[in-house]
């Protein structure tokens, strides 16, 4: 029963929530990717707007090849960030109470940006080529009603979800280990074979839990925004509040990323490793043990 695993996944939001306080420097992470993020949009806008006088299939395969460049490097920085949390996180699971090194995770910021960055680069590059087979699609339905490529849409869309759903545990498993994707790959399935309707319920139940975050998130902007705008610009106090709700939402749920990948880390150490942190740290290994095995 689900009901069964809300102590466990309350367990690993407790102990992910009380790392990302101890070492702030994962969201700081994830913050700067924003920016990388913003500034790559802004490029690629930019080279948009110079291909306007393109035309033909030359024009059409440079919009191609730059669609993939831009939902590829939106992935890499994405992975990098997640892969960065995950390597944290693990040094604390492996090496708590052995000895910690200093600025974790500027080591593991640098083990991604290196060692790992080609795996993080091969995987990112497969959910890339599908969505921009899905951008193709939907490219073709916006012309007009078009039945199969609805129903393409559909299927690329669901094949993307899992796809992004199996690189998160590939990508855990490189950033704990250093192994390349195809090995992480093999080792995450094997992981889904013997865990993976734990893992399902309990990403279902955190997953909730962090989106109801994010949106209280926004809610706290609005209203933030909404009291600020009454009190400088009266006649714009419902744009100054919707303003608000989304940049709240916005910077709570970077926050609720960083979160997600702590725990998957903590979901994959406990479940191939248990008995690592035992000795260790005693006290979070007999709460994991206790609500793991309700």
């Amino acid at each position: 029963s689900w009901r069964r695993r809300i102590p466990f996944a309350a367990a690993l939001l407790e102990t992910v929530s009380h790392l990302i306080g101890q070492y702030p420097a994962t969201a700081g992470v994830a913050y700067l990717s924003i920016a990388l993020q913003v500034g790559w949009v802004l490029a690629v806008l930019w080279m948009l707007s110079r291909l306007q006088n393109w035309t033909g299939s030359t024009g059409t395969g440079v919009v191609v090849l730059l669609v993939l460049s831009f939902y590829w490097t939106s992935q890499v920085i994405k992975n990098t960030v997640h892969v960065t949390v995950s390597g944290t996180v693990a040094t604390w699971y492996f090496l708590q109470g052995v000895g910690i090194p200093p600025n974790p995770t500027a080591q593991s910021f640098k083990r991604a940006t290196t060692t790992s960055f080609g795996s993080i680069c091969f995987g990112s590059l497969l959910v890339a080529a599908l969505q921009t087979l899905r951008f193709l699609v939907n490219s073709i339905r916006s012309q007009g009603d078009n039945c199969i490529a609805c129903l393409a849409s559909c299927m690329l869309g669901c094949i993307e979800g899992l796809l992004r759903y199996f690189n998160m545990y590939a990508f855990t498993q490189v950033a704990i280990y250093g192994k390349s994707f195809v090995r992480a790959a093999k080792d995450t399935w094997q992981l889904v074979q013997t865990h993976g309707v734990l893992a399902i319920i309990n990403d279902n139940l955190i997953s909730g839990v962090l989106q109801m975050g994010s949106i209280l998130g926004g809610i706290v902007g609005a209203v933030v925004g909404g009291l600020v705008g009454s009190a400088l610009v009266t006649d714009y106090w419902l744009s100054t509040a919707v303003l608000g709700f989304f940049i709240g939402y916005s910077i709570t749920m970077i926050t609720m990323e960083v979160v997600e990948s702590g725990v998957a880390t903590l979901f994959v150490c406990f479940g191939m490793v248990p008995g690592v942190l035992r000795p260790n740290n005693p006290e979070p290994s007999a709460h994991f043990a206790a609500t793991h095995a309700k």
